[in-house]
Parts: C-alpha cells; sequence; structure tokens
C-alpha cells in the first residue's frame, strides 16, 4: 500500500481527511481525545496503528462514503465511477428505473471526490422529487384534536370545563393530509440535497421543489428508522417513492447494512460496498444467463445444514448466488469485496490469495447444496472479487483451485471470478449479454449453452 505523509493533525482538518487506497501517515493518533463509542465507530471504517513516530491510517476496503467522528471527517473515497455507484445503489433497493435516470446523469461525471459523488446523488434526488410531485401524492387519515364551532368525529366532553363560552368544543377527528411520513422524508431528502448542488439551473430546480414539497408537508428531522417504517408502508399508490425515498436516505444515512441496531448513532452517509458489490454479481450472472435455460438464484438459505444433536438448527448457510440447469444446481458463488484477491499479479503471494476461511466456506456451500439436490459429486464453485482499476490480476492458473490432488472433472471446484465494476456495470445497464457471459468463462457454465 502507498503511503502519503499528512502534514496536518487530522484533529483539527476543517476539511475531510481523503482516504483512497493509499495509506496516510499523521503525526498524532487520530483516535487521541475520542469517546469510548466514537472509537469503536472508527475502528470500524477505518485502520489506525501505529508506524514508527507516526500513525498509518488508511480505510477498510468494505466502506465508502463520509465518516464524521469527534469533530473530523473522512472522506473514504469510492474505488469506482460515480454512475457505478448510483446505479447499483438503486438497483440494490429496487429503484430500476431510477437507477437508469441516474446512471445517465452521472455516465459524464468521474469526480470521486465527496462534492462530486454527493452531487450526484443531490441531482438524482432532484430529478425523482420532481416526477413524483408530477404524478400521485401520498396522503393518509391523520388522528387531530382541535376545538371547533362544529361537531366533528368524536367529541371529547371530559376534556370541557363547563360549557366554553366560545361554543367550541374539543373534538378529535380523521382528516385526510399530505403531511405523511413519505413526504416528510422527501422534503428532509431535499434539504440533504441543498448542500451539494451547486449554483446554476440545478440549484433553481432544487429551489422549486423544495417550495413545492414545503406545500406538502411539514419539515422534521428524520431517523434511520424512519426510512424502515416509511418502507414498510408503501402500497402499490406509493411504490413509486421508492427511488426517491433510497436517495434521501442515502444522502442523509448513506446505506450500511451492517449497523447494528437502528437507534446506533449514524456517522454517515456511509455506504457498504459489499452489499452494492454482491448486487453487481447477481446483475451480471442474470445478464449472462439471459436466453439460456440457466436460472439464478439470490441468498438462497439452507437452514436444515448444520444441527444439533436433537435435530435443530444450529447454523444456516446462505451462499450469494446459486445457478441451477433445469432444477439441478451447477455453479455455487459467493461475493466478496476483497480486491486484494484481484491484485498481486501473476502468482500472487499469501496475502493476495483467496483466504482459508473464504474456501472453506465456499466449498461447504457446494458440498452441502450436492447432497441436498442428490447429486453424486460437489458443485462447481466460485468467489467473485472485484477487479479494480490499475490493478495486476493473478494468472489463469491462480485463479483455480481443487480439492487435494483430484483434478478431475467431478472434484471439488473453485473458480475466482475477477469482476471489472465499471466495465461490468456498464454491460448490465446495456444488456450487454457477451461481456457478462466472458466473466463466466473459466467456470465452463455457458459451454452447453
Amino acid at each position: 500500500m502507498l503511503l502519503r505523509t499528512l502534514s496536518v493533525d487530522v484533529s483539527r482538518a476543517r476539511t475531510p481527511v481523503v482516504l483512497n487506497e493509499s495509506s496516510l501517515r499523521v503525526a498524532i493518533d487520530p483516535q487521541q481525545g475520542l469517546r469510548e463509542q466514537e472509537q469503536r465507530t472508527l475502528s470500524k471504517y477505518l485502520n489506525i496503528r501505529r508506524s514508527g513516530d507516526r500513525w498509518a491510517v488508511s480505510r477498510r476496503s468494505r466502506y465508502a462514503g463520509l465518516v464524521q467522528v469527534g469533530g473530523t471527517s473522512y472522506w473514504l473515497e469510492p474505488p469506482f465511477e460515480p454512475a457505478s455507484f448510483v446505479y447499483l445503489l438503486l438497483l440494490r433497493r429496487g429503484a430500476r428505473q431510477a437507477a437508469d435516470r441516474a446512471y445517465a446523469i452521472a455516465s459524464n461525471r468521474r469526480d470521486r471526490s465527496l462534492r462530486g459523488l454527493m452531487r450526484v446523488l443531490a441531482v438524482t434526488m432532484v430529478t425523482e422529487a420532481e416526477r413524483l410531485a408530477a404524478g400521485h401524492i401520498a396522503q393518509s387519515y391523520e388522528t387531530r384534536i382541535e376545538r371547533t364551532g362544529l361537531v366533528r368525529g368524536r367529541p371529547l366532553w371530559h376534556k370541557q370545563d363547563g360549557r366554553p363560552a366560545d361554543g367550541k368544543v374539543t373534538c378529535r377527528f380523521m382528516e385526510k393530509s399530505t403531511d405523511t411520513l413519505e413526504n416528510r422524508l422527501i422534503l428532509a431528502g431535499l434539504a440533504a440535497a441543498a448542500r451539494w448542488v451547486g449554483a446554476g439551473p440545478e440549484r433553481a430546480v432544487l429551489r422549486t421543489q423544495q417550495h413545492v414539497w414545503r406545500s406538502i408537508a411539514d419539515p422534521f428531522v428524520p431517523a434511520r428508522h424512519d426510512f424502515d417504517r416509511a418502507d414498510l408502508r408503501l402500497n402499490r399508490l406509493t411504490d413509486g417513492y421508492r427511488p426517491a425515498l433510497s436517495l434521501a436516505r442515502a444522502l442523509l444515512f448513506g446505506f450500511d447494512l451492517t449497523t447494528s441496531a437502528p437507534n446506533t448513532p449514524v456517522y454517515a452517509p456511509v455506504f457498504d460496498l459489499a452489499d452494492l458489490f454482491e448486487t453487481l454479481v447477481q446483475l451480471v450472472a442474470e445478464t449472462a444467463a439471459a436466453g439460456t435455460g440457466l436460472e439464478v438464484r439470490a441468498q438462497t438459505s439452507e437452514k436444515r445444514s448444520i444441527l444439533t444433536q436433537s435435530g435443530e438448527t444450529y447454523r444456516r448457510i446462505r451462499p450469494d448466488l446459486v445457478v441451477s440447469r433445469r432444477g439441478a444446481p451447477v455453479l455455487v458463488v459467493d461475493s466478496k469485496f476483497k480486491s486484494k484477491y484481484a491484485t498481486g499479479g501473476p502468482t500472487p503471494a499469501a496475502p493476495h490469495r483467496i483466504s482459508r476461511e473464504d474456501i472453506f466456506q465456499t466449498f461447504f456451500y457446494a458440498i452441502r447444496i450436492a447432497q441436498r439436490n442428490g447429486l453424486n459429486h460437489p458443485v462447481p464453485a466460485a468467489v467473485a472479487a472485484p477487479l479494480l482499476a490499475g490493478a495486476t490480476p493473478p494468472s489463469p492458473d491462480y485463479r483455480q483451485v481443487h480439492w487435494g490432488e483430484d483434478l478431475s472433472d467431478v472434484a471439488a471446484r473453485l473458480t475466482l471470478l475477477l469482476i471489472p465494476v465499471d466495465e461490468a456495470v456498464a454491460a448490465v445497464h446495456a444488456g450487454n449479454v457477451s461481456y457478462c457471459r466472458g466473466l463466466f468463462a473459466e467456470t465452463d457454465l455457458f459451454q452447453s449453452d
């Protein structure tokens, strides 16, 4: 890993400290003076170690985004283009049409800086809000308690102090309103977008949409769990809100599925690249399987794989993808956002090889799924890893791992699939079947198709 020397004290930095694929050397421990919770947050997203008379700081490869801890901001630069980033983010949330629109907006932008990426998210947020405002606006019945001159709903006589001089009665009633949770979250998303949209036509459209949505809902400060509630409330009429809510969540809180609890303090927006990469591998496999007899199933849970003595489930297994032909599994794929597997040169050293844990896990998936389907040989398996720009991948010989000395066609076999993220996203977006199949060439998956 490359080292960059940073002469300033990161605890006093007024602009975000940028962390990309290289490491920073700083004079003062970034954890100095932090509370226990802040230290845990920092260690989740950053690697910090003593290096001589300085401290080496690097980002953990799984995450990208803005981390704010102890008055210091760290920008964990995404390792791929903004267009790929936003496209996968929205597809992960099930918003395909919005993902296509976002990809078009971001396709000519190469700036991976904090402002560059967040501006893409912000502009896309404004575009989706504008689309929503021109269509169906969510409404719901809200409970209100007011003193009115006419009896409405249920009068609350116990709240009356005798006969009111003004003749008004306190009533509880239901009133149809656009001031719903969904609309308040859209308004909060537009407020977050205002931080990143620069002067010009985009700013004018943003202001128009803020004015429109202020007339629809009241402003409030949302928590992460408010978006979870809104997702559960979506129905056939309001499903169009899903893309805009996903963007508002991204602008406010990022996208990190590993947060342990909804009330955990959020230092965001932070994005979990492993989940986005998992989505990409599934999309590549589905595109490659188009027009064949192959079926791609994602997140297939096997609850009866590891049992206790009494037969209760001890652990579930859940490979990322199982590819089947006429109901029989022909490939098991586990996605690992570990770019180190895709670099290290033709004969990679141990740190760049697939770890024992990942090998054993994937082989276990393959053997167990074969048993469950009555096969007398293991299902071929693969580990998918991201191939980032400038990486020198291992030779084909080091991308094939066999069990023991058995090199036969029916032996347990593991293939390292290298997925160039930006190119693969472009291929999925364009529906380029041949390119996607080429990424699986070493598995022989499409040899007979």
